[in-house]
């Protein structure tokens, strides 16, 4: 949400959901794209936030893992990854040859771009 000052110019942004979250739960860690949120003391709610440019199904695919795996997904294939060579994973995004953002909204999305198609998280190595 913009934030304006008494000239109506825009000095900045109000993040409606860093305040919800802060007004009723305990942040153990956290920014404006991850929070560590304490329900009790045996549970604990890691909320990755995905704000533009990233897109969901970069993230959630990366963030599913395990390590190896993500690495793999980012790394071009000329290196030993599956990514293609004339793209390039930044901000959590995936850019083509000439800069723009590639959509990918689903998990799906990004797993058929690189040309693995569904892989179970259990499987992925």
């Amino acid at each position: 949400e913009p934030v304006k000052d008494m000239f109506g110019e825009k000095v900045g942004r109000r993040n409606l959901l860093n305040e919800f979250v802060e007004d009723n739960y305990f942040v153990d860690k956290g920014g404006d794209r991850y929070k560590k949120i304490v329900y009790t003391y045996e549970i604990n709610c890691d909320l990755f936030i995905v704000l533009p440019p990233a897109q969901f199904g970069v993230i959630f695919t990366i963030r599913t893992g395990p390590a190896e795996f993500s690495k793999s997904i980012v790394t071009q294939r000329k290196f030993g990854g599956f990514l293609p060579s004339d793209c390039n994973v930044k901000y959590g995004a995936v850019h083509d040859t000439y800069g723009r953002i590639v959509p990918m909204s689903e998990e799906m999305d990004f797993l058929n771009f690189l040309g693995l198609g569904w892989i179970e998280p259990k499987e992925r190595r």
